[in-house]
């Protein structure tokens, strides 16, 4: 990947001989030669320079005679097409190597304003510029009295750090003494130090490698719990959460590597949804978050723009998980099982309450309970209010329990000639559905994408909100065909709770998409980040990261005890509802009975215990 560089020239008196500072200007630009190898050099002037331009041009472009040169007027700034100017042709960001040089005339007088008019380049640069990244800027400023300069030297510096440019070096030349040699004025910011040195072309270097060490610098970024890539330890106690995931070890390499610090800015949401690729852009774009933690497909964000993302080094291979069918096989849903077991504990608790509340026993016995629950009737009729009550509520709860039992019987097939799902044309010609999530949706099957296969699966897939009811359907019923990516088809498959096989990826893979790390716009971290990534990825590295198996089991344990607690869950609340309504309405006819007995009692002393007999 090649950089862009420019070196904004600034000049604060009159030059009438511009010979007098060829003994220092050769070496310059023959040194600006060697180390960047520009394609072109762009001289931005205005109308104050042109005193000086016309004495000076010739020297200037002998100087610059090896390498094509192109003038623009900086009076277009302050035109109202000062947007478009940075997207000429001319301008705008080619494969090699350009040079930008800007003559600015500035009078003694005007020396004051001199930081608020680089600001204002910065600012233009920045909005203006169909660059989203920084060149790198060689400043040269001829002033007249080098005393105090550094106050503005150091806002200039820390001004352009907050507009991103990292690499910018100030050359100093004393026009009281052209003779002499400038100095060289650097300011890292993760350091935190400002450096002066006199200019020596054999032994200065123009553009010091500052992300050689960042001092532990602290970047910005976000985490979610987004297993297999991403995935936070609960288990972990300390106050810094443990991260890890298949890619999290780049992250590692890489703060190791350049010695900066990652800093949380706190948790997303961490469903695989449109609202999450939302939410991770804003927070990219706006800078909230230097760089996200884990690499994502190139497309995953090209619908919004103005990021940057580092060079390719990888793929997301797209994966088909099909139903794994056996030659015959009686397909019945976990459900059932979850029914029938939840009727057997409804049965042995209403007569464990029966004998509680001293009901009928002969009208409340394990078989009576049972022909209620099934047939909605009863041998015998109850005496009392209240085992009447109850037995119509328990007729009303044994509706919808044996309902619910006969739309899951419903589903129950027999698989006796499955389809073969080995290859893609078995595929488009079965008729089982082909789900994907709205994530891929959105970026896999792209308009821009012109790929026949693609165009098709776009026209045959059903979107989701996420792939977890696809998987549901597979693990069910087996009727359904999801697409998603390699690690979380892995993932999906892996971690199924049946104790059967029932899923697999289909072999070989069809398609893939490619994979960079993304960064805010504008990040002067994109070029040296990737060297470092690519560097890793050639040395095939990834390959032996344990963390990649490791957390495959991890993953598998973590899933397996999040369904036994769901269906834990789902038996214990249709349990507590049995036992709380069942108590509750016996509760409170047993006081209304209290109640009744209570003013009948009254009644029977207030009219006496006479029995009067009427005879006809």
């Amino acid at each position: 990947m090649t950089s862009i560089y420019s070196i904004i020239l600034i000049a604060t008196s009159v030059l009438r001989d511009f010979k007098i500072i060829e003994g220092w200007a050769n070496p310059l630009v023959n040194q600006i030669k060697s180390q960047l190898e520009p394609y072109q050099v762009t001289i931005f002037t205005n109308s104050e320079i042109n005193s000086v331009w016309d004495i000076g041009r010739y020297e200037i472009q002998r100087i610059l005679a090896d390498i094509p040169t192109v003038a623009v007027d900086l009076g277009l700034l302050e035109s109202p097409s000062k947007e478009n100017l940075m997207s000429l042709p001319t301008l705008r960001q080619p494969r090699k190597v350009s040079l930008h040089v800007i003559i600015h005339y500035v009078t003694k007088s005007d020396n004051e304003d001199l930081s608020k008019q680089l600001w204002d380049f910065f600012d233009f640069f920045v909005e203006a510029s169909d660059i989203p990244r920084r060149p790198k800027c060689l400043m040269i400023i001829f002033i007249d009295y080098l005393v105090e300069t550094n106050e503005l030297l150091r806002n200039i510096t820390e001004y352009a750090w907050t507009k991103k440019f990292l690499d910018l070096t100030i050359l100093v030349v004393d026009v009281a003494d052209l003779k002499s040699r400038p100095y060289l004025f650097n300011y890292n910011p993760f350091k935190n130090t400002y450096e002066h040195q006199v200019w020596d072309p054999n032994k200065t270097t123009l553009f010091p490698d500052k992300l050689r060490d960042m001092n532990n610098y602290t970047l910005r970024t976000t985490v979610f719990n987004y297993p297999p890539y991403l995935i936070i330890d609960s288990d972990n106690n300390s106050t810094k959460p443990n991260m890890d995931g298949i890619y999290y070890p780049l992250m590692r390499i890489l703060s190791s590597y350049f010695n900066f610090t990652m800093l949380s800015i706190g948790e997303v949401d961490n469903s695989r949804t449109l609202a999450l690729v939302e939410t991770l852009y804003n927070l990219t774009s706006t800078g909230a978050v230097n760089l996200l933690p884990f690499p994502a497909a190139v497309e995953t964000f090209a619908g919004f723009g103005g990021l940057e993302l580092s060079s390719f080094f990888g793929c997301f291979d797209v994966a088909a998980i099909v139903p794994l069918h056996q030659d015959s096989d009686i397909d019945l849903s976990s459900q059932i099982y979850l029914l029938i077991l939840s009727g057997t504990m409804l049965i042995f608790f209403l007569h464990i309450m029966a004998r509680f509340l001293r009901f009928d026993r002969r009208f409340w016995r394990r078989d009576y309970i049972v022909r209620i629950i099934f047939t909605f009737s009863s041998p015998a009729v109850p005496k009392r209010l209240a085992e009447r009550l109850l037995f119509l509520i328990v007729s009303t709860m044994a509706m919808q329990h044996s309902s619910n039992f006969l739309m899951q019987l419903v589903d129950v097939r027999i698989e006796r000639k499955p389809q073969v799902l080995d290859n893609f044309y078995n595929i488009k010609q079965s008729r089982m559905p082909i789900f994907v999530d709205e994530v891929m949706e959105q970026t896999f099957f792209s308009d821009d994408n012109s790929d026949k296969l693609v165009k098709f699966l776009h026209n045959k897939a059903i979107k989701q909100p996420n792939m977890i009811n696809c998987i549901d359907k597979i693990k069910n019923n087996r009727s359904a065909i999801c697409l998603t990516d390699l690690y979380l088809a892995r993932f999906f498959t892996k971690n199924t709770s049946n104790t059967t096989q029932v899923l697999k990826i289909r072999d070989p893979l069809f398609y893939c998409r490619p994979l960079a790390c993304t960064f805010e716009k504008g990040s002067p971290y994109v070029e040296k980040f990737s060297e470092v990534v690519q560097s890793v990825t050639e040395s095939g590295i990834q390959s032996m990261w344990k963390c990649t198996k490791e957390l495959e089991t991890k993953f598998v344990k973590a899933s397996n005890k999040l369904e036994d607690k769901k269906e834990r869950s789902m038996l214990l609340v249709i349990l507590l509802v049995c036992l709380g309504t069942g108590f509750g309405t016996a509760g409170l006819i047993l006081l209304g009975e209290l109640l009744c007995r209570s003013k009948a009692r009254a009644r029977k002393r207030a009219f006496g215990a006479k029995t009067v007999t009427f005879e006809v």
